[in-house]
């Protein structure tokens, strides 16, 4: 029987990937009215299996030092994966935590999952998460996207260009060596990026093998998800989920 996977985008790029045995919450931080601590806490109460923290990157869009807090250490377990500029690693209480920090390009691997760590646009890495119980692989961009900004220059957009398009060929190679696909992938979508705002979602789907990609990184402007899907025309692969839940089998 197909594990069954439960996928929840919660606000922004925070995402929850829920399995048979474990829970994976990646990117939290607190943007009230939209994401609160008090709403993030009620939904681990929920929660009656470990939970892993993914922190891609220290910024505030992706980051808050509120999980490193007894509240957030939920009965079932916590660990914690983070990217390596977070600097609370060297708090002595966070330091007595089980936490592992990766750089770009590292890996590491734990009794029920394999994580390699993958660059970033601009700070901290990307993961690529297999899950070894359940055998579901997947991707969260993190920072990592396309920065085509309009009012970059064409020497500054063109670096843009080949920083992005290294890093994905560097995960495609990976899946080449592993004759792996990808289950899902965690791709940004932001609309500050203006008419340019798919380019990294549409040379995610035309390089790299994904069953499944979901568009995050876009605050509350949950149109652009839509704008996306209609763009794309790929129902089947463009998952869109704001606010919302993804239930599926692998």
């Amino acid at each position: 029987m197909k594990p069954l996977i439960k996928i929840s985008h919660l606000y922004h790029s925070c995402v929850v990937v829920e399995t048979d045995r474990s829970v994976m919450l990646f990117d939290a931080f607190f943007e009230p009215p939209h994401l609160t601590r008090e709403a993030l806490l009620e939904k681990l109460e929920m929660i009656s299996k470990p939970v892993t923290y993914f922190v891609t990157h220290g910024h505030g869009d992706h980051f808050t030092r509120d999980i490193f807090e007894r509240d957030f250490q939920i009965k079932t377990g916590v660990r914690y994966i983070l990217s390596s500029d977070v600097t609370e690693m060297s708090d002595p209480e966070v330091s007595l935590l089980e936490a592992y920090t990766l750089a770009p390009h590292e890996s590491l691997e734990l009794e029920d999952l394999s994580i390699q760590s993958f660059g970033s646009t601009d700070q901290g890495v990307s993961y690529l998460v297999q899950d070894k119980v359940d055998n579901v692989l997947f991707f969260h961009s993190g920072d990592l996207n396309w920065w085509h900004w309009n009012s970059f220059s064409p020497e500054e957009q063109e670096q843009e260009k080949i920083d992005y398009l290294r890093e994905i060929t560097e995960l495609r190679k990976t899946l080449e060596r592993k004759n792996s696909t990808l289950d899902f992938a965690f791709v940004p979508v932001d609309p500050r990026l203006e008419e340019h705002f798919a380019l990294a979602a549409n040379y995610f789907l035309d390089t790299i093998p994904v069953k499944k990609l979901i568009p995050i990184h876009f605050r509350d402007h949950f149109s652009v998800t839509e704008a996306f899907k209609e763009q794309r025309k790929d129902p089947e692969r463009v998952i869109e989920i704001p606010h919302g839940h993804y239930t599926t089998t692998v």
